[in-house]
């Protein structure tokens, strides 16, 4: 169960560094997956939409706002490779939205009603208060209709067994300042914010819906991938206690956020 170990990330080299914060994304898994084994599938990651990109207004900004293009494409590129890394059995394939064009598939339509489907989950921030991570939250299903279609013909055409698709992607920069008796020190913070959900290719159904904040601020490396860095991680330790409960039928009162009590392997 090698794919079971949780995602190290290398420690980065920063003067100032501050990852994860206080406010977290509740998670929410279709019913219909609570005792479903899952197992060596391909899960298709749909190219991140665009994204909300808003440095500070100040000359320790270390960003313009026309660099979110290149912050998205990093994001994205750190998604895959977290979870490459973390799930040996599992392969993890980029679907531009190019290629949803191809398939006749209209990107805006589909990132509308991905973003739609993670709504009706319920999806919400919270203070985790040190630590109190909420568990899962088991619901009906959702999705199918217009999803299924859609979902099918990436099945058909790209032999992709679950889609994950990232919405509303932001990332918002501001100024820190600490203030002491000998003065004061200001440093550029960003948070890196996104929802996401995966779906069956198979029904359409949205099997797992949640999202991902992290923020980072330093003054040797770019606070922005700092963030992503994070954001990249934590997306992997999630989706860790997902396949977890497919394969391990734990009981969802116990599956909480990267504590999840693995059985022995076989």
């Amino acid at each position: 169960m090698e794919f079971l170990k949780t995602l190290r990330m290398p420690a980065l080299a920063l003067a100032l560094v501050s990852t994860g914060c206080s406010e977290r994304y509740t998670r929410h898994m279709s019913e219909d997956y609570k005792d479903k084994k899952l197992d060596g599938v391909t899960f298709g990651i749909l190219s991140m939409p665009e994204m909300e990109y808003s440095p500070p207004s100040s000359c320790m900004s270390n960003g313009h706002p026309e660099d979110g293009p290149k912050y998205r494409k990093e994001w994205e590129g750190r998604i895959i490779k977290s979870l490459t890394g973390a799930f040996k059995k599992q392969k993890f394939v980029s679907i531009p939205s190019e290629r949803l064009e191809e398939l006749g598939i209209s990107a805006p339509s589909f990132y509308s009603l991905a973003a739609s489907d993670i709504g009706k989950m319920g999806l919400s921030q919270y203070n985790d208060n040190g630590g109190n991570i909420k568990p899962i939250d088991y619901q009906p299903s959702r999705g199918g209709g217009q999803m299924k279609a859609w979902a099918e013909k990436l099945k058909q055409n790209d032999s992709v067994d679950y889609i994950i698709a990232l919405v509303d992607p932001k990332m918002i920069g501001k100024i820190i300042t600490t203030y002491t008796t000998n003065g004061s020190s200001s440093s550029t913070v960003y948070t890196a914010d996104v929802r996401y959900g995966v779906w069956s290719a198979e029904t359409g159904e949205l099997a797992y819906a949640s999202g991902t904040i992290s923020n980072s601020g330093g003054f040797c490396l770019s606070p922005q991938s700092s963030a992503i860095s994070g954001s990249g991680s934590d997306m992997s330790t999630q989706l860790k206690d997902l396949i977890t409960a497919f394969l391990n039928r734990l009981d969802p009162e116990r599956l909480q956020l990267g504590q999840a009590t693995l059985p022995p392997a076989p």
